[in-house]
């Protein structure tokens, strides 16, 4: 997970030989992708820096540290 701090991300699938742009994520917003992210499985879609970027992360097993002693930020952070 990363707070865009300089610079745009696209998220975009791809058919055939074009690209399918789904969102764009641009300065201080969140950025990742949620089905990866949080069933730690294999992204599907594609992610492509479309200005120079930067960007502050924060891993997964950091956010479970983080939600353990607030039980009610999990469920918040989760449904957002």
């Amino acid at each position: 997970m990363y707070l865009m701090c300089k610079g745009a991300l696209r998220g975009f699938a791809k058919d055939g030989t074009k690209g399918i742009t789904s969102w764009i994520i641009v300065e201080n917003e969140m950025v990742t992708s949620i089905s990866s992210f949080f069933v730690q499985l294999p992204l599907f879609e594609n992610i492509q820096a479309i200005e120079k970027c930067e960007m502050k992360g924060l891993s997964y097993e950091h956010l479970e540290i983080i939600y353990n002693p607030f039980p009610e930020m999990n469920i918040v952070g989760k449904n957002y």
